[in-house]
C-alpha cells in the first residue's frame, strides 16, 4: 500500500510541476482602429476599405470591421504612422504577427516591435506577396515581454512616394 500511495504522490508532483511549468497559450488580436491602436497623421491621407482585412471579413467576433491604409512615401515625406499597444505586457517570450489584408497592401512596410522594456526590432514585410493572410514578424523568433508594434508609411527608399500603399490592419500577439 505504502509503495501505491509513493507512486500516485510522484504523479501527482509531476502533474503539478507539468502545469506550473508551462503557461497557458494565450493569443491577443490587436485591431486597427481599436482601443490599443492609435493612428497619425493628417486624415485626408487616411484611406479605409469597409468589409475588408482580417476583423473586416474574417473574424466576425472582433471589431472595427475595416482595414485602412496610406500611400508609401520617401522618409522626407513620410506623415502618418500607427501604433498598436499591448495592454499587459507579458513577463514571457511571445511570438508577433501582422495580419497583411487582400487589398491595398503592395508597399513594402517596416513594423517595429517594442519589447523587454526598452528594446526594438524592426521586420520588413513585402505586403504585395502576401494576400488575406498573418505574417510572422522578427523572423518569427519569439521576444520577451512585447509591449507593441508600430508601423508608417515611410518606405525608406527615395522616389517611390504615393506609389505602393502601405495597410494597417491587425496585430496578434500569441505566447
Amino acid at each position: 500500500m505504502r509503495t501505491k500511495m509513493m507512486f500516485i504522490s510522484g504523479l501527482l508532483s509531476v502533474a503539478v510541476s507539468a502545469v506550473l511549468a508551462a503557461p497557458t497559450q494565450a493569443v491577443t488580436v490587436l485591431a486597427n482602429g481599436g482601443a490599443y491602436f492609435r493612428a497619425s497623421g493628417p486624415i485626408q491621407y487616411w484611406h479605409f476599405d469597409a468589409g475588408e482585412g482580417y476583423c473586416g471579413h474574417l473574424a466576425a467576433w472582433c471589431s472595427p470591421n475595416h482595414q485602412q491604409w496610406t500611400y508609401s512615401m520617401d522618409p522626407l515625406h513620410a506623415t502618418n504612422s500607427a501604433s498598436w499597444s499591448v495592454p499587459t505586457p507579458v513577463s514571457y517570450y511571445s511570438a508577433v504577427y501582422a495580419f497583411v489584408p487582400r487589398r491595398d497592401a503592395t508597399a513594402l512596410a517596416f513594423y517595429t516591435t517594442g519589447y523587454g522594456y526598452v528594446s526594438s526590432r524592426q521586420s520588413s514585410v513585402d505586403q504585395n506577396a502576401y494576400y488575406d493572410q498573418w505574417v510572422a514578424l522578427n523572423g518569427g523568433q519569439k521576444l520577451y515581454r512585447v509591449s507593441g508594434v508600430t508601423l508608417s508609411d515611410n518606405n525608406q527608399w527615395f522616389g517611390r512616394s504615393g506609389v505602393y500603399r502601405v495597410a494597417f490592419d491587425e496585430i496578434k500577439i500569441e505566447n
